[in-house]
């Protein structure tokens, strides 16, 4: 059987592969032939009882929005007719957020600054009267530059067109781009009431609630039970998924998901300000780099003088001094060994860089907690991890800091040493352990090195 020729949309557009299948609609990557570049093209074969002039009417509202130009949405570049199907096309940028999150919670920084300019797309289409998005991470977009993140909300009015042209209930069904997925839709929404700017407002707070915990706040075990949670039950607290969460950035997504419409932020610019106000009290991440700097919560531990005694007395007061820490909070280990005493053993499995691009020096941490130094054989202090050989400057302490690892939980602390120790931007106060996590810059006198696990 002879294979058929790649379709060509309007004489303009080069069909690709499905990105997202449907039987009534699909959506498709395209390439336009005058440029050769990429593009994201829908297309919609006509309902089986189609009003025409309502979609034609649905055509030529979904055309104004080409004249839309917004940096924080795909751009809607044509609506048209083509042998017998509607098509809309779009931009393709960046990756979908759904990528991101696949790989872990985002940091809480980030999070927010993804969620801020989304307010500000998604205004945009607002004041075009389009409400009710498709704002499931599936359909957002993110390009990185750098440290830099551009999110893009590539719903820019293809749900309400497809709503617009009436397909009957079992289309639906079997059209993904037609379907409402519990897990993503407002109350409203569920119960098929009026949506308005609030409503997508709940729906960008489940985004923002997913991408700080790492899963959406209401997933039951089947499409009824989200349904029922989405409408009946309080938001998780984020602090036993996430424990950096300061309390205003909860009490943030529970106004954000208010059941009721009239009691959530009224609109995506409050939004955004009210996620503006937040952002300005939240440390700011490392340059070069996606993590926090600053740490929001820190505590004293044992000084320098116990440490160097060795003393019993000086371990128990360490022990004293460490918190309690959820053990299902943020960071968990696949695995973790036997105990030696007071000593634990992760081996394999952190461990510091040092050094440039593909040459770096690969220091492993054995033991926990790891004092990280210079040794001094005059003296018989021995850190456990010895940093002299990198160290060409001599600007590291004897004894400079520490690493603990606590139920789940990497910390790192300064000890007084003379050059100081910084994460991040963050300089340390001497004795006050800060959270360390993956990928996080640590910089020992003027020695850097990037912590793994």
């Amino acid at each position: 059987m002879a294979q058929q020729p790649p379709r060509i949309v309007n004489g303009l557009y080069h069909l690709g592969p499905a990105l997202i299948p449907g039987a009534a609609a699909a959506l498709f990557s395209a390439t336009y032939t005058a440029t050769n570049d990429p593009v994201a093209l829908l297309l919609a074969r006509p309902p089986a009882r189609a009003d025409h002039t309502h979609a034609q009417q649905a055509l030529r509202s979904a055309r104004t929005l080409t004249t839309l130009l917004h940096p924080h949405l795909l751009h809607l570049q044509e609506a048209g007719f083509d042998q017998g199907e509607y098509f809309l096309v779009t931009d393709l940028r960046g990756r979908p957020l759904r990528e991101l999150l696949n790989q872990e919670a985002l940091p809480l920084a980030r999070a927010l600054e993804i969620t801020q300019q989304l307010t500000q797309g998604i205004n945009a289409l607002h004041s075009r009267k389009v409400v009710g998005l498709d704002l499931r991470p599936e359909r957002i977009h993110i390009e990185t530059a750098g440290r830099y993140d551009t999110a893009l909300a590539a719903d820019i009015g293809l749900r309400g067109f497809l709503q617009a042209l009436g397909y009957d209930e079992q289309e639906r069904a079997e059209t993904p781009l037609l379907q409402t997925d519990p897990r993503y839709a407002a109350p409203e929404q569920l119960q098929n009431g009026d949506m308005s700017p609030a409503t997508d407002v709940y729906t960008l707070g489940l985004v923002l609630f997913e991408m700080i915990a790492g899963r959406a706040p209401f997933v039951g075990r089947s499409a009824a039970d989200t349904r029922v949670l989405q409408l009946s039950q309080p938001v998780p607290n984020l602090r036993p998924l996430r424990g950096e969460t300061p309390p205003e950035l909860q009490t943030l997504i529970e106004q954000a998901l208010s059941k009721h419409p009239s009691l959530r932020f009224p609109d995506m610019p409050t939004f955004g300000a009210t996620i503006e106000a937040l952002q300005e009290r939240l440390p700011k991440r490392a340059p070069g780099s996606s993590r926090l700097a600053p740490q929001l919560y820190s505590f004293r531990t044992a000084p320098l003088e116990s440490l160097k005694s060795g003393t019993a007395s000086a371990q128990s007061a360490a022990a004293q001094a460490t918190p309690a820490v959820d053990p299902d909070a943020d960071i968990t280990l696949d695995h973790v060994d036997q105990h030696e005493g007071d000593t634990l053993h992760i081996p394999g499995r952190a461990r510091l860089l040092l050094g440039k691009s593909e040459r770096k020096k690969v220091v492993p941490i054995a033991r926990f907690p790891a004092i990280l130094g210079r040794a001094d054989p005059n003296r018989q202090q021995r850190p456990d991890i010895d940093l002299a050989p990198y160290d060409t400057k001599r600007s590291i302490s004897r004894l400079h800091a520490r690493i603990w690892y606590e139920r789940g939980l990497f910390y790192i602390e300064d000890l007084g040493s003379v050059n100081k120790t910084a994460l991040g931007e963050l300089e340390l106060t001497p004795y006050e352990r800060q959270l360390l996590r993956r990928h996080d810059t640590i910089k020992l006198g003027l020695l850097q090195m990037i912590f793994e696990y």
